[in-house]
C-alpha cells in the first residue's frame, strides 16, 4: 500500500518543480475532490459490495499525485525582494556551524523580517580576523551587508548550483565585514541542531586530543561522525575514484554497527514485553542521537528510519517487508521535505539499499559457500556489485564518472571501516581509561592511514576510472527500466519481463543513434563563463578551436576533453591555424561560420575602426575596455552583442543598462551565464 502511495507522491512533486506557478488553492481542491470520491466509493464497496477497484485505483493515484505537488507548493518558499536589506541594519540567526574556507568563515544566516512578515535563508561569508569575536551556531547578530544573489556559471555539462540552492530555499549570499556585525544574543536558539553540534564539536576536540591529525582525522571524522569540512581534494578524490566514497557518507553501515552494540550491550534485558519496550526505547534515543550529531543527512536519515521500523516490528514480536519498511521511510522524509527528492545522497542512498535487496538473492542462488569465511567476502563482493549495478546510472548522470576497481575497494575498505567504527565507540566508551584509550587512539590511526594509502593506492592504478561519461534524464530512466526488468526476470521467470527489457534497450539504441548526427553535424559556438577571463569555444564537424586571454592551464584542458576535438589553443583572443586539424577558411581571422551564422570575436588585438561594416550575427565582445558599444551594433547590426566574462560585473552592469536602455539584444556572460549556440545547447545541465 505504501509503495502504491509513494510513486504518484514522487511523481507530484516531480510536475511542481516542473512546471511550477500551480496555486496551491487549486491543488487543494484537487486533492480533496480525490480524497471524497475515495470515501465515496469506499462505502459504495462497504454497503453495496461493488467491485470499484478500478476507480479506486485512479482515485488514489491522482489524490497522491495531488498531494505531492500541494506539500511541494507549501514547502517552495517565494524568491525575497533582496533590495530592500541591502546595506541596511538586519537582525538574523546564525543557523549553522561556521566552516573555515580560505579567505572567510561560512555559515547560514535566517533573516528575521518583520516589516513583510517573512523569514528565509542566506549563506554569509564572514571575514577572517583574529582580533574579531565570530558569532557561534544559535546566536543572534544584527548585520550590514550588500546581498548578492547566487549564480551558475551555465556553462555545458556544469552543476546548475544556484538552481540546487533555490530546492533549499537560498537564493543569496552575503560577505559580512568585520566592523559590519554584532552579536545581539548569544545562544539566542537552543534546539536539538544546537546540542548535537555542540557533542559533535565535543567528540571531534577528543580525537584531536588524541593527536590523531591531518587527513587521518578528516576521514576519522568523516566516517564516524559526518563532520567532511577537514576533507582535502586529494583524499575524496581517491576516495571517489576507488569507489569508496560512500564509507565517508554515514548511512545504513554505521547506522547498523551502532545498533549492533547497542542491542549487545541490552542483551541482558530479555525478552520480556518490559524487556523489550526498554531496550527499544534505549535503542531509539541511540540511534536518533547519533543521526543528530552526524548532521540528519539524508541517508543517515533513512536508515535511522528504517531500523527503527525494524525495532519496532522487534517490540511486537512481527517481521517487516524490508521493501515497505524502505517506501515507509522515504515517504516520511518526503513529506516532512519533499524536496529531499533532488538530493543526490537521497537517492543514491535508497537506489543502492533497493538494488542490494533486489539483487542479493540472485548471487545468493548462484553460490552459497559454506565456508564462514568464503561466504563473508563473497557476500561483502556481492553487495559492492548489486549497490554498484543499483547507482551506477544515477551516478553516471550526476557526477559523468564510474569507478573501475570498487570491487578491489570493497574488501578492504567496508571491514576497515566497521573496525574503525567498533574501535571510534571504544575510544569514547573507555575515555575515563586514559591509557587504555590513547592504546586505542593509536590503533585507529594506523588503521585509517592504512585506508588512506590503500583507497589512494587503488586511484592511482591505471584507469582506475572511467570519465566523461554523458547520460540524459530519458537514457538513465531507461537504463533503470531495463535493470529493473532483468531482476524481476530473475524472480519470475516471465517472459514478458525479457521483451520488456529488450524494448527499452532498443529505444536506449534509437536515442544514441538520434544523438550522433546531431553531435557531428551540427556546429557549436560557447563563450564559456570562467570569471575574470576568456574563454571561447568554435566547432565545426572537423574541428575545434579554444581560443583564451590566458596561458593554458587545467581549465582549458578540461574543455579539450570535454569536446573530444581536435583543439587549438591560443592566447589574446587570436586563432591560429593547426595545420594538423585541418581548420577551414571560416576558422579564421576571428570570424567563424557555425551553421550559416557567423560570429566575428572583438579581441584586443582587433581595432573595430579598421573592419569596413559588415552584418554578423553575433559580435564576441572579447575585451575590457576600448570598445562602443553603439559603434558595434551600428557598424554589425548583430542578432546579439555577446559580451565575456572578462568584464568587470560592475562594468558588466553599466552595459547593461546602456543595452537595455538603447533596445541592443545582448547576453552578459557575466550576468546571464555561459552563451551556447548550436548542439552544445542540449549539453546545458539543468539539475
Amino acid at each position: 500500500m505504501v509503495i502504491k502511495a509513494l510513486l504518484p507522491y514522487i511523481l507530484g512533486i516531480a510536475l511542481f518543480e516542473k512546471l511550477g506557478g500551480i496555486k496551491p488553492f487549486l491543488l487543494i481542491l484537487l486533492t480533496i475532490f480525490f480524497c471524497l470520491t475515495l470515501g465515496f466509493q469506499y462505502v459504495i464497496k462497504h454497503f453495496r459490495k461493488q467491485n470499484l477497484k478500478f476507480l479506486f485505483a485512479f482515485s488514489a493515484f491522482f489524490m497522491f499525485l495531488f498531494f505531492g505537488m500541494l506539500n511541494s507548493a507549501f514547502h517552495k518558499h517565494e524568491k525575497p525582494d533582496i533590495e530592500q536589506f541591502n546595506n541596511k541594519i538586519v537582525v538574523a540567526q546564525v543557523n549553522s556551524p561556521l566552516e573555515e574556507k580560505q579567505k572567510s568563515w561560512k555559515t547560514t544566516l535566517k533573516i528575521f523580517d518583520t516589516v513583510y512578515n517573512q523569514n528565509f535563508e542566506v549563506f554569509a561569508y564572514f571575514a577572517k580576523d583574529s582580533a574579531v569575536v565570530l558569532p557561534s551556531f544559535g546566536d543572534l547578530i544584527a548585520f550590514k551587508s550588500d546581498f548578492q544573489p547566487i549564480t551558475s556559471s551555465k556553462n555545458p555539462m556544469e552543476f546548475n548550483y544556484a538552481g540546487y540552492m533555490e530546492m533549499q530555499n537560498i537564493f543569496y549570499t552575503a560577505y559580512i565585514k568585520s566592523n559590519c556585525f554584532t552579536i545581539l544574543k548569544p545562544n539566542f536558539s537552543r534546539g536539538i541542531k544546537h546540542y548535537a553540534t555542540f557533542a559533535r564539536e565535543r567528540m571531534l576536540n577528543y580525537y584531536r586530543s588524541k593527536n590523531i591529525d591531518g587527513q587521518e582525522f578528516a576521514v576519522l571524522a568523516a566516517l564516524t561522525l559526518g563532520y567532511k569540512n577537514d576533507l582535502d581534494d586529494q583524499t575524496r578524490n581517491a576516495f571517489q575514484a576507488s569507489g569508496a566514497m560512500h564509507v565517508l557518507a554515514v548511512s545504513g553501515l554505521h547506522v547498523g554497527i551502532i545498533l549492533m552494540i547497542t542491542n549487545f550491550i541490552l542483551g541482558f534485558l530479555g525478552n520480556s514485553f518490559i524487556g523489550r519496550l526498554t531496550k527499544f526505547l534505549l535503542v531509539e534515543t541511540i540511534i536518533w542521537t547519533f543521526a543528530a550529531v552526524t548532521g540528519f543527512s539524508p541517508s543517515v536519515n533513512r536508515a535511522a528510519l528504517m531500523f527503527s521500523f525494524v525495532a519496532f516490528g522487534q517490540l511486537l514480536n512481527r517481521n517487516s517487508d524490508i521493501y515497505s519498511t524502505l517506501a515507509s521511510s522515504a515517504f516520511i522524509l518526503l513529506i516532512i521535505n519533499p524536496f529531499t527528492l533532488f538530493n543526490v545522497g537521497f537517492g543514491l542512498s535508497y537506489v543502492a539499499v533497493l538494488g542490494i535487496v533486489a539483487i542479493i538473492p540472485i548471487f545468493e542462488r548462484l553460490y552459497n559457500p559454506e565456508n564462514k569465511i568464503v561466504n563473508y567476502f563473497y557476500m561483502l563482493l556481492a553487495v559492492s556489485i548489486a549497490a554498484q549495478i543499483a547507482t551506477a546510472v544515477l551516478s553516471i548522470y550526476c557526477f559523468n564518472r564510474f569507478p573501475n576497481y570498487f570491487l578491489l575497494s570493497a574488501p578492504i575498505v567496508v571491514p576497515l571501516a566497521y573496525v574503525i567504527m567498533l574501535l571510534a565507540v571504544a575510544m569514547f566508551l573507555f575515555g575515563f581509561w586514559s591509557d587504555f584509550s590513547d592504546v586505542l587512539a593509536i590503533v585507529v590511526k594506523y588503521c585509517v592511514k592504512f585506508l588512506n594509502n590503500s583507497v589512494s593506492y587503488i586511484e592511482k592504478l591505471p584507469g582506475s576510472v572511467t570519465e566523461n561519461i554523458f547520460i540524459d534524464v530519458k537514457t538513465a530512466i531507461l537504463l533503470y527500466g531495463i535493470i529493473f526488468s532483468l531482476v524481476i526476470l530473475y524472480h519470475y521467470r516471465e517472459i514478458f519481463w525479457l521483451k520488456f527489457g529488450f524494448i527499452l534497450l532498443i529505444l536506449v539504441c534509437i536515442f544514441r543513434l538520434i544523438e550522433i548526427p546531431e553531435r557531428n553535424s551540427n556546429g557549436l559556438a560557447v563563450v564559456y563563463n570562467c570569471r575574470g577571463n576568456s574563454v571561447l569555444q568554435f566547432s565545426n564537424v572537423d574541428t575545434s578551436i579554444v581560443l583564451t586571454d590566458v596561458a593554458i592551464d587545467n581549465r582549458d584542458k578540461y574543455f579539450y576533453e570535454l569536446f573530444s576535438r581536435p583543439c587549438a589553443l591560443t592566447g589574446g583572443g587570436e586563432a591560429i591555424v593547426d595545420e594538423l586539424s585541418g581548420l577551414k577558411s571560416d576558422f579564421s581571422n576571428n570570424i567563424f561560420n557555425i551553421d550559416g551564422k557567423t560570429f566575428v570575436v572583438i579581441s584586443d588585438s582587433i581595432s573595430v575602426k579598421n573592419i569596413a561594416p559588415y552584418h554578423f550575427d553575433y559580435v564576441v565582445v572579447a575585451k575590457k575596455y576600448g570598445f562602443n558599444v553603439e559603434e558595434l551594433n551600428e557598424k554589425f547590426s548583430p542578432e546579439k552583442l555577446i559580451f565575456s566574462s572578462v568584464i568587470s560585473k560592475k562594468y558588466s552592469k553599466k552595459l547593461k543598462n546602456l543595452c537595455d536602455s538603447l533596445s541592443i539584444p545582448s547576453h552578459f556572460v557575466g550576468f546571464d551565464g555561459a552563451f551556447v549556440y548550436g548542439r552544445g545547447s542540449n549539453l546545458v545541465w539543468n539539475y
